[in-house]
């Protein structure tokens, strides 16, 4: 159950995970994490934008068990946007709700402070760094290292993340 909102939703499968949702309702906290993460998704998609709801609504079929659904996740997007619900914690390293251990730095995922390890060290010792800045074009790191600000000529691909 804990592991349903980190599962990866699309437009694909938004009315399936619903389904499965449905298809589950005598299993109420399993029914109930199923609607939530594809209602979650809705309103993501949405960004309270009415054309995007209404587009999406257009382009799926009109069947009894697609009505039902949706009809279920248009009330839990409301219940969502009046209270806050709760969610799973961020990693303490990456700050991400499912967690970068091991996953490549890059731009797009890169986080001031994070602890990070050195792929292509030549004497086979693996290093932990804290990361500070991307500089430069080729995305070459800043980091810190014990206390002090080290530059390494290396680029983001070459580390790692390390956490807990």
């Amino acid at each position: 159950l804990t592991s349903i909102p980190e599962q990866k939703i699309s437009d694909e499968n938004v009315l399936d995970v619903a389904i499965l949702a449905e298809e589950h309702t005598v299993h109420q906290p399993l029914s109930e994490a199923l609607y939530d993460s594809a209602a979650s998704f809705l309103k993501k998609k949405f960004n309270n934008k009415l054309d995007t709801a209404i587009d999406f609504f257009a382009e799926t079929e009109a069947t009894e068990v697609y009505s039902l659904v949706l009809m279920k996740m248009m009330a839990r997007m409301k219940l969502q946007s009046n209270q806050k619900l709760p969610q799973s914690p961020n990693c303490k390293n990456c700050n991400q709700n499912s967690c970068l251990n091991g996953k490549v730095v890059t731009r797009d995922n890169f986080l001031t402070g994070a602890i990070v390890t050195d792929n292509h060290t030549n004497s086979g010792n693996t290093y932990s760094y804290n990361l500070v800045q991307v500089v430069g074009p080729n995305n070459q790191v800043k980091l810190n290292m014990n206390g002090k600000h080290i530059y390494k000529q290396y680029n983001l691909q070459n580390f790692k993340y390390k956490c807990l």
